[in-house]
């Protein structure tokens, strides 16, 4: 059973400043918010991060939820610039199906992304 499932090739754990991520789990994890409260399991973060940066991408799956959502990061000047996002309905196809039809995908865009923005002045 898939409840939250995240995957994220390349180790992008030093492009994140850790106090940057520290203190946005800090908010996060006083945040009132249910999706909020996975933010207050340090353990449980710190395992879903190191998976993430060992595959590239992630997938967040709650089956309470109609739609899955693919993530990969977007680097630029050696950072993580961004995160590039798609949503789809669950019914449409399998999480893995997703994975496999639009990661590469998402990644070579990602890839684009980052060129642009490090080639504007």
């Amino acid at each position: 059973s898939r409840r939250r499932h995240t995957r994220c090739s390349r180790d992008w754990s030093s492009d994140v400043c850790s106090s940057d991520l520290s203190t946005l789990l800090d908010v996060l994890s006083r945040s009132e918010r249910p999706e909020d409260k996975l933010a207050r399991d340090k353990a449980l973060v710190n395992r879903i991060l190191a998976e993430v940066r060992k595959n590239g991408w992630a997938l967040y799956d709650n089956p309470a939820l109609v739609e899955l959502n693919l993530a990969v990061p977007v680097f630029a000047k050696g950072r993580v610039l961004a995160g590039l996002v798609m949503r789809f309905i669950r019914s449409a196809m399998t999480p893995d199906q997703a994975v496999e039809k639009y990661v590469p995908f998402m990644k070579r865009t990602a890839e684009e992304i980052g060129k642009a923005f490090e080639a504007t002045p």
